[in-house]
């Protein structure tokens, strides 16, 4: 028996041995048990510039060199260029790829022993590894700076050039002698385009293109309605059409701060090309309207507008003023049953700020059994958003979508943020509790943060008038979901004021209810270490003021020596 017990004690033994080193140096299923390979090598990222890529790597323990590849396809079937990099580094620098072009990337560890001793390849096809666009000596084209059949072209100093081509393909080209003075002056106007057309102008210099910019002119849609500040917005956008397209003519003021105006229709509100954004200052956009009926809207959109809750005094803003309480807002959900179905609600190339509570907000404190809200999607795209919420009535997320009570059905299916920048939030993005729903429960919300650069939240606007409210609240606040899901990618967070005690405005943790479920290549500085968010998205060990100089000039351009590749709202890479 006491021989059977040590044999058995002995093959026990063997096995875990034999299951260690099976691990620890981790055997290629095609090697035989003789020839142990290399770990692989961990961490391998990769970042894009317009003509290059800078793949890093953690090390693999014994390895004697590195070989990485890059290619076109997951087969890499050819392989583009390969470089073999020495042991002491960890970085490959590959160059003068094609522009706006996805790349793969593979590396592998090598060992001295032969390549069955080296490590399996690792691969990388995350969305960092796309080139971007030559750097253009160009400023980029706004739409202030285009009529429906001209642009004027800027650029940000004198370089040699001969020529320049402005050119379409369905086209001819346009081509214009560039004489010193008119180098010298840094701008020049085009005339004699086509409206919704794409163009490429082009510098040259004995023939050779020396620097680029692409631009579409605008397009006026059929039917528009034009309006400048001496009409009547609110009339003309509640008596317009279904799918009107209402221009407001740019570089003006239009007051509405002590009106509402109701949306009950699909519309789109945009600026006419050729001047600054028009600026909506409005008391509430009533988003389906007061009577107690259904309201089905398959969409709404804002492009090329500033949209202020601030008040108006001698024809200007007045943002230290007590501003109104949001900007669009639902009511009236509670006395009759009454349902509200909003398809795609957007928000693009905007300027949204300063409301005393949210941007968005449900004013019924509890629903009839019957009545609900229903979003498909909430858009936010190249947009600055700032000064929301001045701690007043537990209301102060970004988009608030629920009330105090459980006896709300509001619901919105996925939220969408990108090439934007948040700053002066005075909490989080979202507050979309599960509430009490008439009928099915909905799916999850889902939220992608994308491109996007957030600062400056739980930080007051020095000046401002504030409440004395200062309930904790989350980033991503869908308490009773548990399902709901967030993705933030290519993404930069500052000073996020984290409180480790839940004590004021933000809690500890950026997420309730809601799991991380992607944070490729985004990064905090050390003035946003949530507790959930600093255990998965890469610390970068710097100061909100050190990642961004400019900060207290609300210039979110970078430190040069953040190495973070395309993260961040992309506005702030271009030198305006």
């Amino acid at each position: 028996m006491k021989i059977r017990h040590i044999a058995y004690s002995w093959m026990v033994s063997a096995l875990l041995a034999g299951c260690f080193m099976a691990g620890c140096q981790q055997l290629d299923a095609d090697s035989e048990m003789g020839n142990p390979r290399l770990f692989k090598p961990g961490n391998l990222r990769a970042y894009a510039n317009y003509n290059g890529l800078i793949v890093r790597w953690d090390r693999s323990p014994g390895a004697t060199g590195y070989q990485v590849d890059i290619a076109r396809n997951e087969a890499f079937e050819p392989v583009v260029a390969s470089q073999s990099v020495i042991p002491d580094s960890l970085v490959a620098r590959f160059e003068n790829l094609e522009e706006e072009t996805r790349y793969f990337v593979r590396m592998r560890g090598l060992s001295d022993k032969g390549e069955e001793f080296g490590s399996q390849w690792v691969y990388f096809n995350g969305i960092d590894a796309t080139t971007g666009l030559m750097p253009s000596i160009f400023k980029a084209v706004r739409l202030k700076d285009m009529t429906y059949t001209s642009v004027t072209l800027r650029w940000k100093e004198a370089l040699e050039a001969d020529q320049l081509v402005v050119s379409s393909e369905y086209t001819e080209d346009i081509t214009r002698p560039v004489t010193p003075e008119i180098m010298a002056s840094l701008t020049t106007t085009v005339e004699g385009l086509e409206e919704g057309r794409e163009y490429r102008a082009s510098f040259l210099n004995a023939g050779n293109v020396v620097s680029y910019v692409r631009f579409t002119i605008p397009a006026r849609p059929a039917g528009a309605i034009e309006i400048d500040n001496t009409g009547d917005l609110k009339s003309t956008i509640e008596n317009a059409p279904e799918g009107a397209t209402v221009i407001l003519k740019g570089g003006q003021l239009y007051d509405y701060s002590n009106a509402e105006i109701l949306l009950t229709k699909s519309v789109t509100v945009q600026a006419a090309p050729g001047a600054d954004n028009p600026v909506i200052a409005i008391k509430q956009f009533v988003l389906g309207g007061r009577d107690a009926t259904d309201v089905n809207i398959p969409s709404i959109t804002f492009s090329d507008v500033d949209l202020t809750g601030a008040k108006v005094s001698g024809g200007s803003l007045q943002p230290s003023l007590e501003p109104n309480d949001h900007i669009f807002m639902f009511d009236n959900m509670k006395n009759a049953p009454r349902q509200i179905a909003i398809g795609k609600f957007t928000v693009k190339n905007c300027s949204v700020h300063t409301v005393r509570k949210a941007v968005m907000f449900v004013n019924s404190w509890s629903f009839h059994l019957e009545s609900k809200i229903r979003f498909d999607e909430i858009v936010f795209d190249n947009d600055i958003v700032y000064d929301l919420g001045r701690r007043v009535d537990n209301i102060q997320a970004f988009l608030h979508l629920n009330t105090s009570t459980n006896n709300t059905d509001v619901h919105c299916a996925k939220y969408t943020f990108s090439n934007s920048t948040f700053y002066h939030v005075s909490t989080g993005l979202i507050e979309q509790r599960m509430g009490k729903f008439n009928g099915p429960t909905p799916t999850p919300p889902q939220v992608q943060v994308t491109n996007c650069t957030l600062d400056k939240f739980a930080v007051d606007v020095p000046g401002a008038w504030y409440g004395n409210n200062s309930s904790a609240r989350y980033l991503f606040h869908f308490t009773g979901w548990n399902k709901a899901t967030v993705r933030i990618d290519k993404s930069l967070l500052g000073e996020v004021k984290f409180d480790p005690k839940d004590s004021y405005l933000l809690k500890y943790n950026a997420l309730d209810g809601a799991t991380l479920s992607s944070w490729s290549n985004s990064y905090l500085s050390s003035g946003a270490l949530a507790k959930d968010l600093s255990t998965t998205i890469t610390n970068l060990n710097m100061s909100p003021d050190e990642l961004f100089p400019g900060r207290a000039d609300a210039d979110y351009r970078l430190n040069p020596a953040a190495v973070v590749g395309t993260a961040g709202d992309p506005r702030w890479t271009l030198e305006e």
